[in-house]
Parts: C-alpha cells; sequence; structure tokens
C-alpha cells in the first residue's frame, strides 16, 4: 500500500479525473470527512487502495477472496496505523478502514455474479457493522446511499468491462504515478496487448474506401488528428494486435469511449476474446475508458451513429440524389439518409439514444 505524495495526488487526480472510480472515492470521502475532518487518508489514497483490493480479488481463486475479505479489516487496520502512527486516533483509522471496505462493496455489487455481487459484499458488511458500529454504519450508509445514484449506472458499465478485462487499474495507477521513461522506438513499447477491431468485410478497394471515408469524418469533426499515414488508420479495423499511433482529440473521452462499444457489438465486427473498448480505449489512444454518457451531446450521438453506417457492409457508402448521375456524395443529404435509416436496422437500434 503506498503512501501518495502531493505530487502523486496531483497525477492521479489529472489522469484519473473522470474515472468512476475515482469519483466514487470522492463521494465516499466526503460523507466520512464531515465526522472526521483531520482524516489523512486522501481520495486519491482511497482510489488506489480500493483498486489493489479489488484487483487481488477479482483475479485470486475464490477460496482465496473469501479469506482475502474476512481478514481485510485487520489487513488494512496494521497497515493504516503503521503508516500513520500517532498521527491518528483509533476512530479516525476505523473511519479510514470503512472507507475503504464501503468502496470495496460498492464495486463488487457491480458484478454480475452472485459470488462477487453478494457474497463477498455480505462478509465485508459483516465485518464493517461489527468492527466500525452498527449505529454509526447505518448513519453513514443513509448517506452514502443518497450520492451514489449519481454515478451508479457508470460504475456498472465500468465494472462490466473491468470484469473480463486483462488489464488491472493498480497497476495504471502505479505507472501514472512512476511514468517509466521510453526509449525511441518505431512503436509504442508495452507489454499490454494492443486490440484493433476486426472488420468483417471483403478485403479489397470498397473496404478501405469505407475506411478511409470514415477517417476523413473523424478528422472534420475534429476526433483525430491526421494520421502519419493512412495505414495507421485501417491498422485499427485489421483484427490485428499492433499499436496504430492514433491520437484522439475529441470530447469528452466518453464519446470514444462509447464509440468503440457501440463498434463492438455491431455484426460486422467480429468477437475477440479480451477484446473490449475499455482496452482499445487505453492500449491504442492511451487515454483513460468514460462511461458516463449523459455528457455526450446530440451532434456526437448523431456522428457515433453516423460511424457505424459507414462501416455497415449492407448500406450504400453513397446516397445519390435524382439530380445527381455520379458517386460524389452530397454530405448533408448523405448524412440525413443515415440518420433515416437508423429505426429500420437491427444493428442500429442498439444505439439507445
Amino acid at each position: 500500500m503506498t503512501e501518495f505524495l502531493q505530487n502523486h495526488r496531483d497525477l492521479i487526480r489529472n489522469h484519473f479525473r473522470e474515472h468512476v472510480l475515482y469519483k466514487l472515492s470522492h463521494i465516499i470521502h466526503d460523507v466520512f470527512f464531515t465526522s472526521h475532518s483531520t482524516l489523512l487518508l486522501t481520495p486519491e489514497q482511497l482510489f488506489y487502495d480500493t483498486a489493489t483490493a479489488l484487483d487481488y480479488i477479482l483475479t485470486h481463486h475464490s477460496e482465496d477472496s473469501t479469506e482475502y475479505c474476512k481478514s481485510l479489516w485487520t489487513d488494512t487496520l496494521y497497515i493504516y496505523k503503521k503508516q500513520w502512527a500517532t498521527m491518528q486516533s483509533d476512530e479516525e483509522i476505523k473511519a479510514a478502514i470503512a472507507m475503504r471496505l464501503y468502496m470495496v462493496i460498492c464495486g463488487l455489487s457491480c458484478v454480475k455474479d452472485y459470488y462477487y455481487q453478494a457474497s463477498l459484499p455480505r462478509i465485508l458488511y459483516d465485518r464493517v457493522h461489527l468492527l466500525y458500529g452498527n449505529m454509526v454504519c447505518k448513519e453513514m450508509e443513509s448517506i452514502i446511499t443518497k450520492g451514489i445514484p449519481s454515478c451508479e449506472t457508470e460504475l456498472v458499465d465500468w465494472m462490466a468491462e473491468y470484469f473480463n478485462s486483462p488489464l488491472r487499474l493498480s497497476k495504471e495507477i502505479e505507472d501514472a504515478i512512476h511514468p517509466k521513461k521510453a526509449k525511441p522506438h518505431k512503436n509504442k513499447p508495452s507489454k499490454d496487448i494492443f486490440y484493433t477491431l476486426d472488420y468483417d468485410y471483403p478485403d479489397g478497394p470498397h473496404k478501405v474506401k469505407r475506411i478511409n471515408r470514415l477517417m476523413q469524418l473523424w478528422q472534420t469533426w475534429e476526433w483525430i488528428t491526421n494520421p502519419q499515414s493512412a495505414d495507421d488508420f485501417v491498422d485499427l479495423f485489421s483484427g490485428k494486435n499492433k499499436y496504430c499511433n492514433l491520437k484522439w482529440i475529441g470530447r469528452p473521452t466518453a464519446v470514444l469511449t462509447e464509440l468503440m462499444k457501440q463498434l463492438l457489438i455491431q455484426d460486422y465486427i467480429k468477437k475477440k476474446k479480451g477484446c473490449s473498448a475499455s482496452s482499445i480505449v487505453r492500449t491504442q489512444f492511451n487515454m483513460n475508458p468514460s462511461g458516463n454518457k449523459e455528457r455526450i451531446d446530440d451532434e456526437n450521438k448523431k456522428r457515433i451513429i453516423i460511424s457505424l453506417q459507414i462501416l455497415d457492409p449492407t448500406k450504400s457508402l453513397y446516397y445519390r440524389t435524382p439530380d445527381q448521375d455520379t458517386d460524389d456524395m452530397h454530405e448533408a443529404t448523405w448524412q440525413s439518409s443515415c440518420m433515416e435509416g437508423l429505426h429500420i436496422t437491427k444493428d442500429i437500434n442498439r444505439v439507445h439514444y
């Protein structure tokens, strides 16, 4: 467990500002801080300590995870007492431990598996009520439950992807605090798997034409910068595990995350084990995924849908108006035709806008 200096806190805040678990750490920290204003446990350390606990639980066998949850209070007590020595009272240390356990309970409750969703949270719930006090727990829980709905949907979406992801949040936090100096290299050096979208379309000029058309629009919409090579963008749809050297500049990050989510559920994108929206956002674009769909405005929602239409092999790439005798596309007319066809296609109906 790491004690964070101010510069570490700043790095975490800047890197994970939009992460739902970081937002939750602030919500729960604020609840306890009203009663214990001298707490030394910061939202940043709470975020990291929660990530280490969740990562252990989600990557170990059920027997080990069960024992880990049973001893989490006493293990954390030992660590926090050693970390803060005489700087915190027993009650303040208990409050800090309770915060960590409540964070872990919230995270596990979002896993769509009974063992993680109910069995382990019950162990943690019983421990915190026994060792922190039943009355004070009920008081804190009544306040916490009022703040959680603001990020509940986003937390469920994040956990649904994270549960099957090979990436570990605690490692990502450590890398953000202690970034390694990268040696000059043509491709980005990393042990991560650089997943790409496996576009199921016959190889040939029409496939490349659709991908290039998408690249042009993403540049026009200022979603990406101009790739060093058009091949880099084509590689993003190759299905190969390789770094594509693309830079996303669109805002908010939720647009990129939702775009990848929607692409991955289309019939024309082959499914690949371990490949998720989060893994693509992190490895290909070096960004922290955000599941906050409420931040996506109507214009970006339309652009996501248009992107799906462009790659759809069942849709014509060009829309010809009666007075046109060439394949030159009239942008406004074509985009309008895309939007009109949304309600009759089963793929696009999955986009719940």
